[in-house]
């Protein structure tokens, strides 16, 4: 739409078949505005001019006689159209054309709200008048992109009951890990996961020991529940190697 005239509107296939009551059902009848002077096209019928009287949604608008300024037309007369169908390729379409006039005082009752508001209305209205509501959302239609975001829910891979949060001292999946958990009595705790057993432990069980006696495996205990066990390494010299969590 310009300021002063309304912009033309190209050919709008019907998708159901004209009525008697001038009904018209296209793909998008906003395309269209009310006093707006129309051309409607089918093979049988050729080219004949209408105006529009009301459009009632998205899909569905309703043409009458064209107020010539000789012939007083209402806003309520409507045209029989039901020669137009689908099968013979009708259409609808509008040539670039003045806005129609509304006097003062009618732009003053368009905009007034009826009781029980009984206010100017500033309320937000879709494309074909209809209030934005929870039934009728303000449709938006936006592309967000995000990138570089990883977030893993299992603490990075290790599984804490009812982990609340997880963080390394880097920034990084392989730094030093600290996470916060409820614990099994409902209280919330810290955990640093760097460390090999930052379980909870009450009791260390040697499981087995290598041929000079040092610790090979051992295994800790939250109460009676087993947590881990710990693999110990050694040289040929007995010093130890390594210790791995199993």
């Amino acid at each position: 739409m310009y300021e002063k005239r309304l912009k033309a509107v190209a050919p709008q296939l019907f998708l159901a078949n004209g009525t008697t009551l001038g009904r018209i059902n296209i793909a998008t009848a906003s395309l269209f505005k009310v006093k707006q002077k129309v051309t409607l096209y089918s093979t049988t019928q050729g080219m004949q001019n209408f105006e529009v009287k009301r459009v009632e949604s998205a899909t569905i608008l309703y043409v009458g006689p064209v107020n010539n300024g000789q012939s007083q037309t209402k806003i309520t007369d409507r045209s029989d159209i039901s020669g137009f169908l689908v099968a013979d390729g009708a259409w609808l379409s509008a040539d670039e054309q003045p806005r129609p006039n509304i006097p003062e005082q009618e732009i003053e009752r368009l905009t007034y709200e009826e009781e029980p508001v009984v206010a100017r209305r500033v309320v937000l209205v879709d494309e074909n008048g209809d209030k934005i509501t929870d039934s009728n959302p303000l449709p938006v239609d936006a592309n967000v992109t995000i990138g570089g975001i990883n977030v893993d829910l299992d603490a990075f891979n290790s599984t804490p009951d009812s982990t609340l949060a997880v963080g390394s001292e880097d920034g990084t999946k392989t730094g030093a890990r600290h996470v916060v958990r409820v614990a099994s009595d409902g209280s919330v705790m810290a955990r640093n996961f760097s460390s090999l057993v930052p379980e909870p432990k009450t009791k260390i069980d040697i499981v087995s020991r290598n041929i000079n006696g040092d610790i090979a495996v051992a295994r800790f205990y939250n109460g009676i529940t087993t947590i881990c066990d710990l693999n110990l390494s050694y040289d040929a010299n007995g010093d130890l190697l390594s210790v791995e969590r199993v």
